[in-house]
């Protein structure tokens, strides 16, 4: 009986590790810096992308699920996102093949890039021609460029086109044909950034395919960022096994039981979220099982495992639970309300200052919005569970009971 499987040369690693789990010893590495904990997480798993590329892959039925991600550290400034990304890019560097576009870069300047830098592989016998290409920008927003529609329809499209190339037309060469294209993207940005940058009605099929990790504070204060004796010994470590990591190939299989666990586990998905009442989340909710099994193959090559299984699915699971519950926060100002933009920065406020007086409050956001506006704000706020009104006399204090 045939059920979709396929058959061919499965995963080998080359070469013989340092280190049982390279995701878990980058997060021991990146230990006493200030970057928020979930900004590392997944800044381990995109650079894990990188060093694969489209050489690694997930059987999904008649399908196949490659390695890039589209990720964003979203927060306000001076939470350590580009500290963050310096740290992931560091090692990245240092890997033959892998290309990292232009901070700031047009539609036709990116698909030349990609169509001018290809790598090749050797699978099963013959020479497979791939075209990988990393975004590891601190500045998402002028990576994008405001209102960039036609970088971000790009981006669109080419997210899961891996396995069918890419074509495209120029003015003096006719249609040409991006050969198994892969692009990973990697960004830090503020919410009210992000706003700007891509509208909500515009933007949605493009912030659908981001998993997007927020933080509104330093994870510790760190007056100088000495490297650690554990993390000067982890440091080559972890590039020598990146280096044996970039140079696998092969394609990743389920494990029965692995996919009988996601098979029913993917029914019941959509319930499986913080994010399920809000709408501005259905595009990404829509994507959410692609996104945990994204993280699921990266975890299981950063362990040298050669088939998916169901503990490392329940880690991919966790990981973007725990990612959801601040998702929430990434879209201050870009919902459909006009108020949106105001009511970020004083749920920001509150929610950073844990509790304030109204005077105080006011004061702060006055030159962001009229006393009206302010005080539909607050209703919402307070309506919604957010934000909790103490009342003593004539005076008025906020407290963020918001998660």
């Amino acid at each position: 009986m045939d059920d979709g499987r396929r058959s061919g040369r499965r995963l080998v690693y080359d070469g013989r590790r340092e280190l049982e789990d390279w995701h878990e010893s980058y997060m021991e590495y990146c230990e006493g810096t200030e970057s928020p904990v979930v900004y590392h997480k997944w800044v381990g798993l995109a650079v894990l992308a990188g060093a694969v590329r489209s050489r690694v892959w997930l059987q999904y039925g008649r399908l196949n699920i490659h390695s890039n991600l589209y990720t964003m550290l979203v927060g306000p400034a001076g939470c350590r996102k580009s500290e963050a990304i310096r740290l992931g890019k560091r090692f990245l560097s240092k890997i033959t093949g892998v290309s990292v576009a232009s901070e700031s870069i047009t539609r036709e300047r990116l698909i030349q890039d990609m169509a001018g830098k290809q790598e090749s592989f050797t699978f099963d016998g013959e020479t497979v021609y791939e075209s990988p290409m990393m975004v590891a920008s601190s500045e998402l927003a002028v990576f994008i460029g405001e209102n960039n529609g036609a970088l971000v329809k790009f981006l669109c499209d080419i997210y899961d086109t891996t396995d069918y190339g890419w074509a495209y037309s120029t003015k003096n060469q006719g249609e040409s044909t991006i050969k198994r294209p892969w692009l990973s993207v990697l960004g830090g940005i503020t919410p009210e950034s992000l706003a700007a940058a891509i509208p909500l009605t515009e933007g949605s099929g493009f912030t659908s395919r981001f998993v997007m990790a927020y933080g509104n504070k330093k994870a510790m204060w760190v007056p100088i960022p000495y490297l650690t004796k554990r993390a000067r010994y982890l440091e080559p470590k972890l590039q020598h096994d990146l280096d044996l990591i970039s140079i696998s190939v092969g394609e990743m299989p389920w494990e029965p039981k692995a996919e009988a666990f996601f098979s029913a586990w993917y029914p019941v998905n959509v319930e499986d979220t913080p994010l399920i009442n809000d709408k501005r989340f259905e595009g990404y909710i829509s994507r959410r099982h692609i996104h945990i099994l994204k993280a699921a193959l990266l975890l299981s090559i950063a362990r040298s495992l050669t088939t998916l299984t169901i503990p490392v699915i329940k880690d991919a699971i966790a990981l973007v639970k725990e990612t959801e519950k601040d998702m929430v926060n990434v879209y201050g100002g870009m919902g459909l309300s006009k108020l949106s933009r105001q009511q970020d920065v004083v749920s920001g406020l509150i929610r950073r200052r844990g509790e304030i007086s109204e005077p105080e409050l006011l004061c702060i956001v006055a030159c962001d919005m009229d006393i009206l506006e302010y005080a539909k704000i607050i209703s919402m706020l307070t309506k919604t569970g957010l934000v909790e009104e103490k009342v003593e006399g004539t005076a008025k204090t906020y407290v963020w009971k918001g998660v």
